[in-house]
């Protein structure tokens, strides 16, 4: 494989670019689960944003009913 100006890429025989940077690839597969876990959490704020919303409804349409 040849190397390439950039650090950790090479040139295989083909032609195609391979990236030998293992760091690089732990690193952006780590703040890819982070983006994921954030994501995932994110939508569980919403949603139990929403539910406290319409049990909020809920209670105050029952002491409406009650006045």
């Amino acid at each position: 494989m040849k190397s390439t100006d950039i650090p950790g890429l090479y040139r295989d025989e083909s032609g195609a670019i391979i990236n030998k940077d293992n760091a690089a690839l732990a690193l952006y597969k780590k703040k890819k689960d982070q983006n994921r876990r954030f994501n995932s959490l994110e939508k569980k704020v919403n949603e139990l944003a929403s539910d406290i919303n319409d049990i909020k409804e809920y209670l105050q349409a029952l002491v409406a009913k009650t006045k």
